[in-house]
């Protein structure tokens, strides 16, 4: 790890402690540093960066849908599924964080949500955005599953 890099590290390090966030560090070999916070509380972020980027750091966190809302998802006539996937999506799309439906759209079990912040634009307040701005992607699914599917998607998100 370069001296920047441990830099960044500290920093984050630094300003996710003094916001009350800072959960634990994970070993990765596939990342120079990678934390996990929560944030808000109970839902885990990774702050991480990987080893083939040398100027930027990533905010990954996710949503995974249950057995048993994957169920109801898939109840829907072809039509309807297919315009609430592409509700979510085309909302989705419209938000700063990037998104990943994994494996796919047709066979949805996570959702997750991306931000990278480039060295020559890393702050404190930067960073804090950029959370806030990752927990209210998971704010829209979660509402937008909640929408049309009721109290499962409620009872999801308290057990995320």
């Amino acid at each position: 790890m370069s001296k920047e890099q441990e830099k960044i590290k500290d920093m984050i390090e630094k300003w996710t402690n003094e916001e009350g966030i800072f959960k634990e560090e994970k070993f990765n070999d596939m990342a120079y540093f990678h934390f996990i916070v929560e944030y808000p509380e109970k839902r885990h972020v990774n702050i991480f960066q990987p080893k083939e980027r040398n100027d930027s750091i990533l905010i990954l966190s996710g949503i995974n849908l249950d057995e048993e809302f994957m169920k109801r998802l898939n109840k829907l006539d072809k039509k309807e599924r297919q315009d609430f996937m592409w509700d979510l999506r085309l909302g989705l799309l419209f938000r700063d964080d990037q998104f990943r439906i994994v494996p796919d759209v047709e066979r949805i079990q996570r959702i997750q949500f991306t931000r990278t912040i480039y060295y020559d634009e890393l702050t404190k307040g930067k960073l804090m955005n950029a959370l806030n701005d990752n927990f209210k992607s998971f704010l829209f699914v979660m509402w937008k599953f909640q929408q049309k599917f009721g109290e499962l998607a409620q009872r999801e998100a308290e057990n995320e």
